[in-house]
């Protein structure tokens, strides 16, 4: 009896339970701080920023409707929070001129930034056309006989508007109008990968020099990889590559990295 007796007072100066488990929710809302920061247009919209919850609306970075999603407001409207590490990726600067990615070195005019070897053609309105680059690379190849293996081989890179990315056997064969071994039309829809890991591509080996082409062919996706001899041939071609695809590091293609 009498440990039932002190048992009972325990329980009941913790409260009763009835009315702990029907304890108001505080309503979740956004801070001052966070409030003023959105809608002055500071940062990416985060998980710590803007309003959350159930909201109305189509999400800005997938077009899809909020629905019942969790979201996040923004200056610009609703974000699904899924898609918010993308949306933040994808808020890159470029250049008004080659639209590519605006590195440090920059010059605005008239509130529009561009690279400063860009100036001169913008100012003297001339399109911009992309250049023309070529080199020999190490490609990966996937041999189609059952006794060949997975090898890498050196071929003959032609970057080009007319060409794609073509590469030949050698660079004799090139110059001699042999036609390519293949070649990838580089379209929208093409996206590079500028430091595959084995995560992406299990016979990748180093960052640092390689990169994945992902193209699609009869309505399949590939990729290519192929490697530089250093990283400053490495970041020349990735730069170049630049002008002709535009989806780079996309958020699908590292989100295991």
């Amino acid at each position: 009896k009498v440990t039932v007796s002190v048992l009972y007072c325990v329980a009941f100066r913790s409260g009763p339970p009835s009315l702990m488990s029907e304890a108001p929710q505080a309503k979740s809302e956004a801070s001052p701080a966070a409030t003023a920061a959105a809608a002055e247009g500071k940062g990416s919209p985060g998980p710590s920023e803007g309003v959350k919850g159930r909201l109305d609306g189509v999400c800005i970075h997938c077009g899809v409707n909020m629905g019942n999603f969790l979201g996040t407001m923004t200056p610009d409207g609703p974000i699904h929070n899924e898609c918010i590490p993308a949306f933040k990726r994808l808020q890159i600067e470029r250049c008004v001129h080659c639209d590519c990615v605006l590195r440090e070195a920059r010059t605005v005019i008239g509130g529009k930034k561009l690279h400063p070897e860009c100036v001169a053609d913008f100012k003297a309105k001339k399109p911009f056309e992309p250049p023309r680059k070529e080199g020999t690379l190490m490609k990966f190849a996937v041999g189609r006989s059952f006794f060949s293996g997975k090898n890498w081989k050196e071929r003959y890179f032609v970057l080009s508007k007319q060409t794609g990315l073509a590469y030949f056997e050698n660079k004799q064969a090139y110059t001699s109008g042999k036609p390519p071994k293949n070649a990838v039309m580089l379209t929208p829809q093409v996206r590079m990968i500028t430091k595959p890991t084995r995560l992406i591509h299990k016979d990748a080996t180093n960052p640092s020099t390689e990169i994945i082409i992902v193209f699609f062919e009869g309505g399949e996706e590939r990729r290519l990889l192929i490697a530089c001899k250093n990283w400053q041939e490495h970041d020349e071609w990735v730069r170049t590559l630049e002008t002709y695809v535009k989806n780079v590091d996309d958020p699908r293609d590292i989100r295991d990295t």
